[in-house]
């Protein structure tokens, strides 16, 4: 997914939230999207998986063109919709006495950083619960025609072939995060703890991550499950954005500390801090001084933010995932390869 360094650009500026969206960022836009065209933007916008915020920006600085606000419309409707049998799944839980079952990543996101349900695209709802209570959460899902589809030590999917075309998916990950080989013994203890702490979003029976927790499990997700870069891409940041700007409950003491105990190195800091770079997702000046103040973290971000792809769409084999793993402590190389070596 490689392009020029124009497009990935404009392709970056067009994930930006209104807020963002300065005069200076609008003319930006305006010329860039000139030159590309409609039809090419539309077409690139799908292949980087990003068309429902590419749609929802586009609205806001070419409102006189019906195209983008259609396109934003029909994602919308569609939320609008997973929202209602969610809420509806959720209602269900909590008569059952279901404990642990919480929306986490993009959809979270989204409803905790009240952002437009418009933005959400994926063909999935991602969640989290205690595996013990998995029969009891399998038989609400089934009720709204959610049917087992895999089935792995990490993560259980279930899916609706009829609810909208396509088929729309729940993925519920047991541990806190999809990938077999990571030792993540202190991130998934932290994960459970975070489930039973998690409260419903305000009017709804929805169970989502609390702020901090959502925002600590969103950046590792990137990370560890995605290394910082893999499929879908810049929307994974996304999810950060738009939770940081419209959620003031942020306890960034917690932040700096649980990545300290649980041992992650910058997997949590790190994206954060590469959200601001990509997305001027507002951020305190200890997380940038997290990154900048340690020479081989700003390193390893600087090859996370090529111009000339934005980092994304990148080889995604076994030696640049070790490359990833590796970098992500923040240390040397060799001194990451050791810790590596002895299981830490």
């Amino acid at each position: 997914m490689n392009h020029d360094v124009n497009t990935a650009l404009l392709l970056n500026q067009l994930m930006f939230a209104g807020d963002a969206i300065t005069p200076d960022i609008d003319a930006a836009i305006k010329n860039m999207a000139g030159q590309l065209g409609a039809d090419k933007t539309e077409s690139i916008a799908k292949e980087w998986k990003i068309i429902s915020y590419v749609s929802h920006t586009l609205s806001i600085v070419f409102p006189e063109e019906k195209r983008w606000m259609d396109i934003h419309k029909q994602y919308l409707k569609r939320n609008e919709l997973l929202l209602e049998v969610l809420e509806k799944i959720f209602a269900d839980t909590e008569k059952e006495g279901i404990t642990s079952l919480c929306v986490t990543e993009n959809f979270g996101s989204i409803l905790r950083g009240h952002a437009c349900l418009g933005c959400f695209q994926s063909g999935d709802i991602d969640m989290t619960a205690d595996r013990s209570e998995q029969k009891k959460i399998e038989a609400v899902f089934q009720k709204y025609g959610f049917i087992l589809k895999s089935d792995t030590v990490q993560v259980t999917k279930y899916k609706n072939t009829g609810l909208i075309p396509g088929g729309f998916s729940f993925q519920i990950t047991w541990v806190a995060v999809a990938r077999s080989y990571l030792n993540q013994k202190a991130p998934t203890k932290r994960l459970a703890e975070s489930r039973i702490a998690a409260t419903a979003i305000e009017g709804k029976h929805i169970k989502v991550l609390n702020p901090t927790e959502q925002l600590y499990f969103c950046s590792y997700h990137i990370s560890a499950g995605h290394y910082y870069t893999l499929t879908p891409g810049i929307r994974l940041y996304a999810d950060i954005d738009r939770l940081l700007r419209g959620n003031q409950k942020i306890e960034w003491d917690k932040v700096f500390d649980w990545s300290r105990e649980d041992n992650v190195g910058l997997r949590v800091v790190l994206p954060i801090y590469l959200s601001h770079k990509f997305l001027k997702t507002p951020v305190p000046n200890s997380v940038i001084q997290f990154i900048e103040e340690n020479p081989h973290a700003v390193h390893f971000a600087k090859k996370l933010t090529n111009p000339s792809d934005m980092g994304f769409g990148c080889n995604s084999g076994t030696l640049h995932r070790l490359y990833v793993d590796l970098a992500s402590n923040g240390t040397s190389m060799p001194k990451a390869l050791v810790e590596k070596i002895k299981g830490n």
